[in-house]
């Protein structure tokens, strides 16, 4: 064994400019060999089992690499720079640094993998990883090996760095595709508009007796009275890496992790239909050829590198807290990357369109990312801040999922609204009657207590496996129901089929205008996401009937009455909001003691957001408080376990909001829907 204090090669502190870079740049080995194990080798695992994280911020070859060397190198460059600082000081300081800064980071990795695999809580495994650093650093100092070791394990750095360019499903996306679309004849020349909606069940859209509810979506009920609305279809797929792939090829989903990329899935429809113009808004799936749309639209490298590498902290940053804080994986990242620009993509997609007619026939295609989360518009497009309370994984109780689906039918109205610019952009241009009309969803979303939103499960099948389905024909002017069993691999044989277009190979689904399905068994592919066991393969099969049958009894969004308030009063209180506060029985002023988080907001309606989610802290659990703004009542819930910073929040109609500031009050509620009575709880 070395002394602690025998002057080594590695720690010289002087010899000019030459031993100052062996010993810095021995050190710098030493931590970018544990940083590698720490950071970069779980970001980058996590980062490259989900192209479509950089599918949908934008990321191009370029990107994608710069990305990958900023996740192994900086972290690494960023904790030796620190260490660095303390040279000056002596090459005792700047030793003690360098074991510093390589034991906090063994620290953080021994934590988080020992709480992994045990599900040891947090103080019990900080304990254990204190001892295995402080063991290292004595290692470090008294054995010379130990950073011979280190020196050659800045290696794993390199293999992490090569495995997700070179093996990892990213890496689909940095090779050039070799699929070329040759153009396609089209029976009768007819234009094409194929427009996919995200996260939108046909539940939301029903009036509460199996038919559209045309108050909240004129648009939605519009196309039906010219369509063929297949009212009993369902997707294949909980989840759109493989929904929308599923709708786009007539394909059940592979089973596995497979990229949305087109080496993945050759033949499409946009290799079926690019012979002519196509327009294409594909934010979450690279399926359409370069020589179709163009190559895939990328942002800046430093923007996408510096929104990717923000994700990539959030998902390092849960994944070292442990497994009680959950940990991000490939499913949650999108939000924060794909749907700030939904909007904007959106205005630019519908210019395309009302730029009047293209010959040959075009085929305009968009995959709308609403009224998939974040939920965050109003139905005029006026956001408002989000949060995601009461929301972890699924619906915590009763009331966060009555309010997140008032949030999500709010933002289902503004995918309404887009619906009908689009309608109303092909009428502009003459081109509405002649149009081949596919609107649809890649899957549905579920909203009950104590699920999850997305994924199969038996209690949520009905909500997260039907989703619309309108198909206006060419020079259709009467709408039809068809109940027949039709699944989402069904549209592409029956764009086919009305187009008089041969498919190139074997498809999965049927033309819907056939015999169709004899059985009404369902089929969908499942994932280690969902929480139910297929029964063939990774196929989980389940009956039609009794699910449409479900589907038909679904509720309405809210009781009778004006369109603006309907949302907003659904649930046992809900036919208060909209009452004035001074018409309803007043009684002694509530004990509760709360806090009122969101403030008294301000509003001035000409501007792109509305502030109207309000935030409460009561500190007691199970209170009914309503939340009345100017006088009138908003919104109302139970408040959760007083241990959340935040325990009460709703959305209140816009319409309650004057220019200016804003009154809000609390109120606890007593007594029966019929007669209840308002207790004024003192708010800070």
């Amino acid at each position: 064994m070395a002394a602690v204090d025998a002057p080594t090669p590695e720690h010289a502190a002087s010899g000019g400019p030459a031993a100052w870079a062996r010993t810095e740049g021995s050190y710098f080995l030493e931590i970018l060999a544990v940083s590698g194990f720490a950071f970069a080798q779980p970001v980058l695992d996590v980062f490259g089992r989900d192209p479509a994280t950089f599918i949908t911020a934008g990321a191009g070859r370029v990107g994608i690499v710069a990305f990958a060397l900023a996740v192994v190198l900086l972290p690494a460059i960023a904790s030796w720079a620190a260490a660095a600082l303390t040279r000056p000081a002596g090459p005792a300081v700047r030793r003690a640094a360098q074991v510093g800064v390589l034991g906090g980071w063994l620290l953080v990795f021994a934590h988080t993998e020992i709480t992994r695999a045990t599900g040891w809580p947090r103080p019990a495994g900080w304990g254990v990883s204190l001892a295995l650093a402080l063991g290292f650093a004595a290692l470090y100092l008294r054995v010379a090996p130990t950073r011979a070791f280190l020196r050659f394990a800045s290696a794993g750095s390199a293999v992490f760095l090569v495995l997700f360019l070179a093996a990892s499903p990213v890496a689909s996306l940095l090779r050039p595709s070799n699929t070329s679309s040759a153009p396609v004849p089209r029976g009768d020349g007819a234009p094409v508009l194929w427009v996919v909606f995200d996260e939108l069940p046909t539940a939301s859209l029903l009036d509460g007796k199996g038919a559209i509810d045309a108050q909240l979506f004129p648009h939605f009920a519009a196309l039906a009275r010219d369509a063929t609305w297949y009212r009993n279809n369902t997707t294949v797929s909980a989840f759109t890496g493989w929904a929308v792939p599923a709708l786009l090829t007539g394909l059940y989903p592979p089973d596995g992790e497979v990229p949305p990329t087109l080496d993945r899935y050759p033949s499409n429809a946009f290799t079926l239909l690019g012979g002519g113009p196509v327009n294409a808004l594909e934010p979450l799936t690279r399926l359409c050829p370069a020589d179709v749309c163009g190559s895939a639209p990328t942002g800046s490298v430093a923007h996408t590198t510096r929104a990717l590498l923000n994700q990539a902290w959030r998902v390092w940053r849960d994944r070292a807290s442990g497994p009680e804080a959950g940990g991000r994986n490939a499913f949650e990242i999108d939000d924060d990357l794909v749907l700030r620009s939904r909007h904007e993509d959106f205005r630019r997609f519908v210019d395309r369109v009302s730029a009047g007619p293209r010959r040959p026939a075009p085929f305009d295609f968009a995959h709308v990312v609403l009224p998939h989360t974040p939920l965050e518009y109003l139905p005029n497009g006026k956001r408002y801040d989000q949060e995601r309370d009461g929301f972890f994984f699924g619906w915590l109780t009763p009331d966060a999922a009555r309010i997140g689906r008032q949030r999500h039918l709010l933002q289902a109205q503004l995918a309404d609204r887009y619906l009908g610019e689009l309608t109303a952009a092909l009428r502009r241009t003459g081109a509405y009657a002649d149009t081949l009309i596919v609107v649809t969803s890649d899957h549905g979303a579920a909203f009950r207590a104590h699920a999850r939103m997305r994924g199969f499960t038996r209690e949520t099948l009905t909500d997260v496996a039907f989703s619309p389905l309108f198909i206006k024909a060419p020079r259709q002017t009467r709408g039809a129901i068809h109940d027949r069993n039709a699944q989402t691999i069904d549209v592409l044989p029956t764009v086919a089929d009305i187009l008089g277009v041969d498919l190139p190979g074997r498809v999965d689904g049927t033309s819907l205008g056939g015999a169709g399905r004899l059985l009404p068994t369902k089929r969908v592919a499942v994932t280690d996401h969902d929480r139910i066991r297929p029964d063939r393969g990774h196929i989980y099969s389940f009956d039609g009937t009794r699910a449409f049958e479900t589907l038909l009894r679904s509720p309405a969004a809210g009781p009778p009455g004006p369109a603006t308030l309907r949302i907003f009063r659904s649930g046992r209180f809900g036919p208060l909001v909209g009452r004035d506060v001074a018409a309803l029985p007043a009684g002694p002023p509530s004990a509760l003691q709360a806090r009122l988080t969101s403030g008294h907001p301000v509003y001035d309606p000409g501007s792109d957001r509305a502030p109207v989610y309000v935030r409460a802290h009561v500190a007691t659990e199970g209170a009914l408080v309503a939340i009345a703004v100017n006088g009138r009542i908003g919104a109302w819930m139970h408040s959760i376990k007083p241990a959340h910073l935040v325990n009460v929040w709703g959305i209140v109609p816009e319409e309650l909001l004057r220019p200016g500031r804003n009154d809000v009050r609390l109120y606890e509620i007593t007594g029966t829907v019929a007669r209840p009575t308002l207790h004024a709880i003192e708010a800070r």
